[in-house]
């Protein structure tokens, strides 16, 4: 089944629902209901379809109205000549509706809109009523633009295809300028303005280049997802895009076109660009690499690419134009084979680097004196981020991004909070990395608590703040640097990193007989769907006591206390 705004199906249930949630102003309309719930009485989509998008008129005639009459479906096939009717007046040329047409052909300054929205400003008793209008007006437009979206996936009888995606268009322009407009309005920078806006008939044909359609598709990822994530899928599309032409038609795309881009083009994707190759096209690219046998990506990666493509061509935004994935069958062979299992470090591999100079004691606080033995015993991020890391599971950037207010007491239990912070431009990777983790007895005997008792505030470890990069970025880099000093690189374990000491966390869970849900909820990785197997947000008191069980019996850590 296509996802349709409002429409729905229980499960169990034969028939399709209309469900819509009521703003708090209008839930005296629906007898103080936070969702309205209508039978669609069908189980047929396209019907559903047609029916949902009467209710949906009825709703908001009982909003402009203040009350009204209740909705009931009738006529076996749901379309009826008041429903006809009522799509055709959604509907009109850009003849018709001159305001429309203009917006649409018209390249909007910034002295312009302000203009606007100083003459409709007269038309309200105060800002805030102009503001609400603005709020009924992009409700208006959204709903509209959702009908046709609807109509265009299952198709309307006496509305052409041509004159849906116009639609679509046009009241995405209007969505626009009521957002810019709105912008003004509050005072705020509009970054959007001065955009051009295409003829209807032009932009129906531009909808579909496969470059338009991904960039609708990335701008469902909001400013919370992971940034690395958000570059990943840029650049995956990018090798697809770059090959087969951004302004190629999405309904061209055929399965012949990926299985050359699998067999012919990803094996001759470089593993890591170099800045030579910056002026080069992905064609010259590509033929570099075959002629100079520049290392590529792995069969893992090249499985990452595909799936990356699959996903974008099952999105809502590509499913408008298309109704087969190209990259639907397809897989890369090999790209699951050879994997193993990460492993974290080894006793004495954790040994070696908890009895270097870093933590018994180094030269000094200057560049390149964490390798020497003295007599300085400096808690900085070097001190304190490796052992966080092995007694929370807690990865090298929640670690970093750490501040002194994170560091809290919770129904009496001393934790770090690790959450996104737009302040800081500071992420997490889902949803299940948004946490409290208890402080492990071992880090307070270490010291850990009157560090941060000791700083001024801000970030927990100012120290990473010194250079431009990102304080992970930094931290890694010297890390890299560390472990290879002390005797632990890839040529005995490939792989290790420092995300190595996660994994020796979880290790020393199992160890230790801590349940599965618990690691889980301490390191921050999903659960997955099994409810019984996870701990509620309030249960930091439970949290804590298996924490407190996590030991590394073959590490001393006595030398680490003050």
């Amino acid at each position: 089944m296509v996802k349709i705004r409002y429409v729905t199906k229980r499960k169990g249930s034969g028939h399709f629902q209309y469900v819509r949630n009521v703003k708090d102003k209008h839930r005296h309309l629906f007898g103080g209901k936070k969702q309205v719930w209508r039978s669609l009485e069908t189980d047929v989509e396209a019907i559903a379809i047609v029916r949902a998008s009467r209710v949906s008129e009825w709703y908001e005639r009982i909003v402009r109205q203040g009350g009204g009459e209740e909705f009931r479906v009738s006529g076996e096939d749901g379309t009826s000549n008041q429903s006809s009717d009522y799509y055709k007046g959604l509907l009109p040329s850009a003849i018709d509706n001159q305001e429309w047409a203009e917006y649409l052909t018209h390249r909007m300054t910034r002295t312009e809109l302000t203009s606007m929205v100083a003459e409709r400003r007269k038309e309200f008793k105060s800002r805030d009523e102009f503001r609400r209008a603005l709020d009924d007006d992009l409700d208006r437009f959204t709903d509209r633009q959702v009908h046709a979206q609807n109509l265009l996936k299952v198709g309307a009888d006496g509305i052409s295809e041509q004159m849906l995606r116009a639609e679509i268009i046009g009241m995405k322009a209007l969505i626009e300028r009521t957002h810019m407009m709105r912008a003004v309005l509050d005072g705020k920078p509009t970054d959007r303005l001065d955009i051009e806006l295409y003829d209807p008939i032009k932009a129906t044909h531009a909808a579909q280049q496969i470059g338009i359609v991904a960039a609708d598709y990335l701008e469902n990822y909001t400013e919370t997802e992971n940034r690395r994530t958000l570059s990943q899928k840029k650049a995956r599309l990018g090798v697809l895009l770059d090959w087969i032409g951004r302004d190629r038609d999405i309904v061209e795309i055929e399965a012949s076109d990926i299985i050359h881009l699998r067999d012919d083009v990803l094996p001759f994707v470089p593993k890591r660009p170099k800045r030579a190759y910056a002026a080069m096209t992905l064609r010259e690219l590509v033929e570099h690499s075959k002629r100079e046998g520049v290392s590529a990506i792995s069969r893992k990666t090249q499985g990452l690419y595909l799936s990356e493509w699959k996903t974008y061509f099952n999105s809502i935004p590509a499913r408008r134009f298309i109704n087969a994935n190209p990259c639907e069958g397809l897989s890369v062979k090999g790209a699951n084979s050879g994997d193993r299992r990460r492993e974290g470090f080894s006793t004495e591999e954790l040994r070696k680097m908890f009895s270097s100079p870093v933590f018994t004691g180094r030269q000094g606080s200057g560049p390149g004196e964490w390798q020497f033995p003295g007599n300085d015993v400096i808690r900085d991020a070097k001190f304190w981020i490796p052992l966080i890391s092995l007694f929370s599971g807690m990865t090298v950037a929640e670690i970093c991004n750490l501040e002194k207010r994170d560091f809290k007491k919770v129904s009496g239990v001393d934790i770090m909070h690790v959450h996104p912070d737009g302040s800081r431009n500071t992420t997490v990777k889902n949803k299940s990395r948004i946490r409290e983790v208890p402080i492990h007895p071992e880090l307070k005997a270490i010291g850990l608590l009157d560090y941060v008792k000791n700083l001024s505030g801000g970030p927990a470890f100012p120290d990473l703040y010194d250079s431009a990069k990102r304080p992970s970025d930094a931290f890694g880099k010297w890390f890299l640097q560390f472990r290879r000093c002390v005797g632990v690189d890839r040529s005995s374990k490939p792989g290790v990193s420092f995300h190595s000491f996660r994994h020796s966390f979880r290790e020393a869970c199992r160890e230790c007989e801590i349940p599965d849900y618990a690691a889980k909820r301490l390191g921050g990785w999903s659960a997955g769907n099994d409810q019984q197997s996870q701990y509620g947000s309030s249960d930091i008191v439970r949290l804590n006591q298996q924490l407190e069980s996590l030991k590394y019996p073959d590490l001393d850590f006595s030398g680490l206390k003050p």
